[in-house]
Formats: structure tokens, C-alpha cells, sequence
């Protein structure tokens, strides 16, 4: 287990981090299992942000930023999302697709939907295609 120390000005109540590199090779990345947070002047105090995911663009969903929720206030959420692709002519495409979810309680940032087993998912025409996404709570998702 790697420890850093990391000094700032008091933070206040911390319920999520963004974490990322910034290598955009495939081949380049690494596995977080969590990040366990402690407060130097109470070292009792600790907020677990667990993650188990790949940071990279060849492993899991290509994701090389991400953020975490801490398990003592506000947890992630898995959204399954069923994407259905017209059958017309010329209907799918192997572009990066994303979505962006919005909450009664809050929104998501940009998810793109990717299958963690390829790096290409494809949107075929007339075909179906299931993703699990996480974020944060967002109570009932009233758009995308």
C-alpha cells in the first residue's frame, strides 16, 4: 500500500474525490482498489473511497479519471442503461457515445457507454446494448 501525506487548508465535510493520470496509452494503467482517507490531527476519522476499476483506455471501460464517493455519506450508485439502436438504414455508428444523467437530487458528468471487455462498443442497427454506469446519488433520473 503506497501513503502519501497531502497538506491543505481544512476541507470541511469530504464525501467525494476526482482521481485520474494522465496517460493516454493503452497499456499504461492502473488498478485502484480504494483510497483510505485520514485526518492527520484524528486518525481515528477515516473515509474509505473503494473503487476496484481499471484507470485505463485499453482495460474495464477506458476511463482514466473517475470519481469516488465516500462510504460514510454519499455512495455511488450503479444505473443500468439499455440503449436501443433504430434499425433504418445507416442507423448505428462505432463513435464514442456518452451519456449524461440528471437527477431530481443532482446530474452525472459525461459517461461514455463502453463495454469493459472491448474498447469499441457497437451501436448496430437495430441491436441493444446494456451498460452499468456509476455516479453519484441522483435520486430519480428525470432526463438524459
Amino acid at each position: 500500500m503506497d501513503e502519501f501525506v497531502i497538506e491543505a487548508v481544512q476541507l470541511g465535510s469530504i464525501s467525494k474525490i476526482c482521481i485520474g493520470h494522465e496517460e493516454r496509452s493503452p497499456g499504461y494503467g492502473w488498478y485502484l482498489a480504494k483510497i483510505v482517507l485520514t485526518i492527520k490531527e484524528n486518525p481515528k476519522y477515516k473515509l474509505t473511497f473503494e473503487c476496484y476499476r481499471w484507470f485505463d483506455v485499453g482495460e474495464d471501460d477506458g476511463q482514466i479519471v473517475r470519481e469516488l464517493f465516500a462510504h460514510s455519506s454519499l455512495n455511488a450508485i450503479a444505473y443500468n442503461v439499455t440503449v436501443l439502436t433504430g434499425s433504418c438504414r445507416n442507423a448505428g455508428t462505432v463513435a464514442n457515445v456518452f451519456v449524461h444523467l440528471y437527477g431530481l437530487q443532482g446530474e452525472s458528468k459525461d459517461m461514455q457507454l463502453k463495454h469493459k471487455e472491448t474498447e469499441i462498443t457497437k451501436f448496430e442497427a437495430g441491436k441493444s446494448e446494456e451498460f452499468i454506469l456509476a455516479c453519484g446519488k441522483l435520486g430519480e433520473v428525470s432526463s438524459i
